[in-house]
This record gives structure tokens, sequence and C-alpha cells, in this order.
């Protein structure tokens, strides 16, 4: 599924992994940022299963931010960097904002991702807090979540 990222840590034996999104990117509410968020566990995990390749990454995430300001930054903050991998998180901090709202600018995120770099390998990254699983528990919608995951499977992102 992930073939630029295996061709990379196999062939290459290089990979540059860019996370954007959110506050949940950044490592809020982890006992330490730069150790045990999602972000670093990922890339402690890539560094220690292909300890022959060289795994770098970066932290293009700002808390409190959704994929309307992530829109407007996906250049500067994190396609400068020239990234092989992507992680991409905003579903906790798109709440509250409808589907239709939600829907193009995570397409527009995508978009500018492969318009850059086709071959660069993209993973949506699907968060909740606690008010967002009360409210599907509840049979509410999560639409930031729904909105994701649409654009996410119309560009064959897992």
């Amino acid at each position: 599924m992930l073939r630029n990222t295996k061709f990379k840590l196999t062939h290459e034996k290089k990979l540059t992994i860019g996370y954007f999104g959110g506050s949940i990117t950044d490592g809020t509410g982890a006992s330490d940022m730069e150790k045990t968020s999602y972000r670093a566990l990922v890339t402690k995990w890539f560094s220690e299963t292909y300890p022959d390749a060289k795994i770098g990454d970066f932290n293009a995430s700002i808390g409190g931010t959704g994929t309307g300001y992530g829109t407007f930054r996906c250049d500067r903050d994190l396609l400068s960097h020239d990234p092989d991998l992507v992680f991409i998180e905003y579903c906790v901090n798109d709440i509250g904002d409808s589907y239709d709202n939600v829907l193009p600018r995570a397409e527009a995120i995508i978009r500018k991702i492969r318009k850059t770099r086709p071959l660069m390998d993209v993973i949506a990254v699907v968060s909740t807090d606690v008010d967002a699983a009360a409210a599907m528990e509840s049979g509410r919608a999560f639409e930031s979540r729904d909105a994701m995951l649409t654009a996410a499977y119309r560009y064959g992102v897992p």
C-alpha cells in the first residue's frame, strides 16, 4: 500500500516523515511530546523496524488549528520540507464544523500534496476526544471524521 515509503526504506535507505495537524499531532496530552506522542512513536517504530535506513521527521502541526488553516499553510510548512510520507490529522480541531466545509478543505490538502509529489504516501489519521467519543456513542454524527474519511477514500489515502 505505501509503495513509495517501502521503496525509500529498502532501496534508498532513507525516509523523511512529515506530521501535519493540530494539537494531537503536536503531542498535547502525551506524557512527553517528543517521546510518547503518536508522532514520536511512529517515527520510533520506523527507526527500529528499518535500522539501516536514515529516518528523519518534522512536526508541521499547530495546536488548535483545523483543515481551514492547514490548507493555507500546506505548501510553506509541510511541502517545503520535501517529505516522503505524510500523516494528516485534523478531525478533533474540525469538530463543530460541517461535513460540507471540512470535505473540500481536506481534499485540497491531499490534492496539494499529490500535485507537488504524486508518489508521496499520505496517511489520514482519524483522532477523537472525549466529546467526540460521547457523541458517537449516543449516535450523533462526527462530521469532521466523516469528511476526512470521504476525502481519504476518494484519493486512495489509507
